[in-house]
């Protein structure tokens, strides 16, 4: 299927100021953002402001799109139906269709599915393989809130009770972008008073619920969960099975400044039980909280992570190895922007001011993971992995005292810390600066000191990891310091 993509912004102005020559420039905007990249919406949005000139809001400006249009009152109405959710197949369960059709907008399915058709003749619907969505979003919007002030909060829980799992799950993903709707606010409210009170609402069923819920009511469902999970005795909440959607509800919530520190406590003190995935679930929830992706400063994010390990408890000392290990990590991959929740007003990600920020950062997170490395001998080898994995790039003359500690405690203890010595000898050959300083003879001196003198374990290290370049590093060694060999001979 050939389908052309959206015009970018620029294009969109373009046609609107050839013909508003004289709409302000936040009349511009606001038709913009409605057009969302759909030069046709343009055109019938110039056509409209010709006509009255009057925007008073967002809304104005798509009531005035649609009456440009000309689609009468029972397209408007399947417009409406259509726009409460994702995207549509009519023809995938028919039945179901035609009931939600009935239910939503009184209508008679054929009767529905017939004026979506004129509506795609008016730009208004996009197909594609059957599948059916209104456009643009910000349209559908407009669309989707009216006829949610139309239903009643009854009516919309008695839908989702009884609608199939691809027609639930295609209205529960507009939500985010209808947040300000007081029915779904009072739907929700219903839901989290009767179906999903107290422990139900961390029950598997209730799980494709959350993310809307949250970016619709995030207050009201940021304290159910603090009593289905913060108030319970933590071996009940070792029972709590642990899904992606609890997961990303839970993010959510940490993604705001004012219910950044219940979230990130709950999990960083639970322990699910198995399938594995599942702990390494909430592990990552933990740890992913600790990373620059919330609202929260570095000094919540501490004050959060210190109020969870002073419980002094096995298994929350288990998972906050894990955030502080993420705390650590200096490669960070992101595959979408930071997400901001339903229509809450705009709140920046929290980015650290300056360096001497990142280094206190990071400072914190060894120091704690050094006492909990004291502390309990079973966590050792996990904490061990989390340094060695990143000491190479957290090598730094502000963080250099504090990896000396580390490096000499493990090694005094173990005799010999093979990936640190891995970690700091890379740094040696890929990162040190040309001409040796202060700086680089001490980290010098830190691998030297990491060296094990056992002649077997010498050959494990080369063994394990320097092969076919051990000569290389060898010369390097030797030309550089002109003191001990890095790579021993045998």
């Amino acid at each position: 299927m050939v389908r052309p993509s959206k015009a970018d912004r620029a294009t969109i102005r373009g046609i609107l100021t050839t013909k508003l020559t004289k709409a302000k420039a936040d009349e511009l905007n606001y038709i913009a953002d409605l057009c969302d990249g759909f030069p046709r919406i343009a055109v019938f949005a110039t056509e409209s402001y010709e006509k009255k000139a009057i925007l008073k809001s967002v809304d104005d400006v798509a009531q005035q799109i649609m009456d440009s249009v000309g689609a009468d009152r029972e397209t408007v109405r399947a417009l409406e139906c259509l726009s409460l959710f994702d995207s549509l197949l009519p023809d995938e369960d028919p039945a179901a269709f035609d009931k939600l059709a009935e239910m939503l907008v009184h209508m008679k399915g054929e009767l529905m599915y017939e004026n979506l058709v004129i509506a795609t003749r008016q730009h208004l619907v996009e197909r594609n393989h059957g599948a059916m969505a209104v456009q643009p979003r910000p349209i559908a919007n407009f669309l989707a809130l009216r006829r949610l002030d139309y239903l009643r909060p009854s009516t919309l829980v008695a839908f989702l009770d009884r609608a199939p799992c691809h027609h639930r799950d295609a209205m529960l993903a507009r939500w985010r972008f209808l947040a300000r709707s007081r029915t779904l606010s009072e739907a929700i409210h219903t839901l989290l008073r009767t179906r999903f009170a107290g422990s139900n609402i961390v029950h598997p069923d209730v799980a494709p619920y959350l993310n809307a819920f949250v970016h619709v009511e995030p207050g009201r469902t940021g304290t159910s969960l603090y009593w289905a999970i913060a108030q319970v005795p933590l071996s009940d909440v070792e029972e709590i099975h642990v899904t992606e959607e609890l997961i990303d509800a839970l993010r959510l919530l940490a993604s705001r400044q004012k219910s950044f520190g219940p979230p990130r406590r709950w999990f960083c003190g639970s322990r699910p039980l198995p399938p594995s995935r599942a702990h390494s679930q909430s592990c990552s929830y933990c740890a992913s909280s600790s990373r620059l992706r919330s609202q929260a400063d570095d000094r919540n994010r501490r004050v959060a992570l210190e109020q969870a390990l002073d419980e002094d408890d096995p298994r929350i000392r288990r998972v906050g190895v894990e955030a502080l290990g993420a705390m650590i990590q200096t490669q960070i991959s992101r595959s979408e922007q930071f997400e901001q929740i339903g229509a809450e007003a705009y709140h920046p990600e929290w980015v650290p001011a300056d360096h001497g920020t990142i280094d206190a950062y990071f400072d914190w997170a060894l120091n704690r993971l050094l006492e909990l490395w004291r502390k309990d001998i079973e966590l050792r080898p996990a904490i061990e992995e989390h340094v060695a994995g990143e000491i190479r790039n957290l090598l730094s003359p502000k963080l250099l005292p504090t990896l000396e500690i580390f490096v000499k405690e493990v090694i005094t203890y173990s005799g010999h810390w093979f990936d640190a010595t891995h970690g700091i000898g890379d740094w040696l050959y890929f990162d040190r600066p040309e001409e040796p300083n202060d700086f680089s003879l001490a980290v010098r001196t830190l691998f030297d000191a990491t060296l094990p003198t056992d002649p077997v374990d010498l050959v494990r290290l080369h063994s394990r990891f320097w092969r076919a370049d051990r000569f290389c590093r060898k010369v390097f060694a030797v030309g550089w310091t002109g003191s001990r060999v890095v790579g021993a001979d045998f």
